[in-house]
């Protein structure tokens, strides 16, 4: 199973929230490139990056960063939050982001995901962000007209391969993940799930692990030093991959 790290940005800060809920949000640090390259040295083999500002607003407020980040880290990113249209899209996979996480996007204009995924092929991945099997938008903020059953079944006919699932409950918890909703998601699609939520420390790694899951986002663990990066990887029992 692949790992990798989080880094959720905002006001140019690392932060972490709760439950998606912006007003549960803590600061960890205030240079995400230092932190960024810190997370690299101590064996992530790839970043996942998440605008927040741009999840909750549209606009790509830290586009400057990220592309900053993908020049300077030796390291693959995928990089989600915003990414409403075909153009902001491709200004970052243009740029030198190896991944782009769509949300909102995949159910507002199903044609320019469409439009990406045979532009980019295997440089999209789709995020669902799950609250009691409902997909939710706009940042956490919106419920969908989707269940997540019916969502991956669409995403495979479109061609996506991989998903990243966040079960919001467990989200910034830090209380385990729910193991039990991604084995039965793994079981049900053919893509690619990688989990997202609830990771405290090495026995959720390895539970995620055995349940046979394509790769795990770790977050706020690694920021309220419950393991380091290297201590994951030997958690999940093989060595990180590329994005």
């Amino acid at each position: 199973m692949k790992l990798y790290p989080a880094m959720d940005l905002y006001n140019q800060q690392v932060v972490r929230l709760e439950q998606g809920d912006f007003k549960r949000l803590t600061v960890y640090h205030d240079d995400p490139l230092s932190i960024a390259k810190g997370l690299v040295e101590d064996g992530a083999a790839g970043l996942h990056i998440v605008d927040l500002q741009a999840a909750q607003t549209g606009t790509l407020y830290h586009q400057d960063l990220i592309l900053k980040m993908a020049q300077q880290l030796p390291v693959p990113l995928q990089v989600g939050g915003g990414l409403r249209s075909y153009e902001t899209a491709a200004r970052y996979l243009d740029g030198g982001v190896a991944k782009v996480v769509l949300g909102t996007l995949v159910f507002q204009q199903p044609d320019v995901l469409k439009r990406l995924v045979h532009t980019y092929p295997g440089r999209v991945v789709v995020a669902l962000d799950v609250l009691d099997e409902t997909v939710r938008v706009h940042g956490w903020q919106d419920a969908s007209n989707h269940t997540v059953w019916q969502a991956l079944e669409d995403l495979e006919d479109v061609g996506v391969t991989e998903v990243l699932i966040t079960d919001i409950a467990t989200d910034g918890m830090l209380q385990g993940p729910n193991v039990t909703l991604y084995q039965k998601l793994q079981a049900f699609t053919a893509l690619h799930v990688i989990a997202s939520g609830g990771i405290s420390g090495c026995h959720d790694i390895q539970q995620l692990a055995q349940a046979e899951l394509y790769a795990a986002v770790l977050g706020k663990a690694l920021y309220e030093k419950k393991l380091t990066v290297k201590e994951a990887l030997a958690c999940s029992h093989v060595a990180s991959s590329p994005v």
